[in-house]
């Protein structure tokens, strides 16, 4: 078997599938795909196809249906970045826009991962997409001064943490508070870093430092929730201040990314065609040929949600159709 490396380098070595990866391929606010890049096709899990707002089972399976997903004005951008990953042998990371039926445009952030052979080409590209709508809404609220910015702090589904010039926490709403499974009482007067693991301490004062400074940052900061658990968050932080444009703190919105980075680091240790993770799916789908519409793969939940076995619908199609009620 060939050696197949990450784009940082790192060996991909063999081995089952992630215990964690069934669960995550179930996890409908997070997509995957692949595309292999000798036959073009891509492959999605179920999330994908519901964070764009498509039926699951729909997606063609082809560059350009995945192209077809994303707001006309974003396609050129995400082409851009996905070759820039292809010639600079790099991950990626790329927010576009989405056009729902109900005509109320939606953000997704999409991250993804050039997986090259032992003689350095390039063999698939693996990402996972998360719909971004609320963090972008928000950002925006507070940096145009909304005026209902007490009840969209209170409202929001990011976490808020504020605070004064020396580093310590005057405010957090409650989604903060369920984040880190501490109440208000028990951040509020504690510096921020003190919740962080020990590694990213160090970062944690050094951004609001800078932030106190009159610099805005977003970063990624992992936190210990009380119950003993990591928690990987997003962080996006920026001075508070006074008429006059005097420094009186610090505002950070706060993403719990956990799932969305597990997501990522299964995909990225995993050899295992994307095919072969549908087993672990409690999602029905499956291939037909384009041509003659004959199935050829559906996923082993087939046969415990419709009470039919995987052979007889390869070998008829329309043998789930016997399934339906006849009224």
């Amino acid at each position: 078997m060939p050696t197949v490396r990450a784009a940082d380098g790192q060996e991909i070595g063999p081995g089952g599938i992630n215990d964690r990866l069934g669960a995550i391929l179930e996890d409908r606010r997070v997509g995957l795909w692949e595309w292999d890049v000798l036959t073009g096709h891509i492959s999605c899990s179920p999330g994908l196809e519901l964070l764009h707002h498509r039926a699951p089972g729909t997606f063609s399976g082809t560059y350009e249906g995945l192209m077809s997903l994303l707001h006309p004005a974003d396609r050129e951008r995400f082409a851009a970045a996905v070759s820039q990953a292809l010639e600079q042998k790099s991950d990626f990371c790329f927010e576009y826009r989405i056009v729902p039926p109900d005509n109320a445009e939606r953000w997704i952030e999409s991250r993804g991962r050039v997986v090259w052979d032992g003689q350095g080409s390039a063999v698939r590209v693996i990402g996972v997409c998360a719909d971004i709508t609320e963090r972008k809404q928000t950002l925006d609220s507070l940096r145009h001064g909304d005026e209902s910015y007490r009840s969209l702090v209170e409202a929001t589904k990011e976490g808020v943490w504020l605070l004064d010039t020396q580093g310590r926490t005057l405010y957090v709403n409650w989604r903060l508070s369920l984040m880190l499974g501490h109440t208000a009482d028990e951040l509020v007067g504690r510096r921020l870093a003190s919740f962080c693991l020990p590694d990213d301490r160090r970062t944690a004062a050094d951004k609001i430092q800078s932030c106190l400074l009159g610099a805005a940052h977003e970063f990624e900061l992992r936190f210990r929730h009380k119950d003993g658990r990591d928690v990987l968050a997003f962080a996006s932080m920026t001075p508070t201040r006074v008429g006059g444009g005097k420094i009186i703190g610090a505002l950070g919105l706060f993403w719990d990314v956990t799932t969305q980075k597990k997501a990522e680091e299964s995909i990225r240790q995993s050899q295992v065609p994307f095919l072969e993770l549908a087993q672990h799916l409690d999602d029905v789908f499956w291939v037909a040929d384009a041509v003659s519409g004959k199935v050829t793969y559906v996923t082993p939940a087939y046969e415990r949600l419709w009470g039919r076995t995987t052979a007889a619908l390869l070998e008829n199609s329309l043998d789930w159709v016997e399934a339906i009620h006849p009224r």
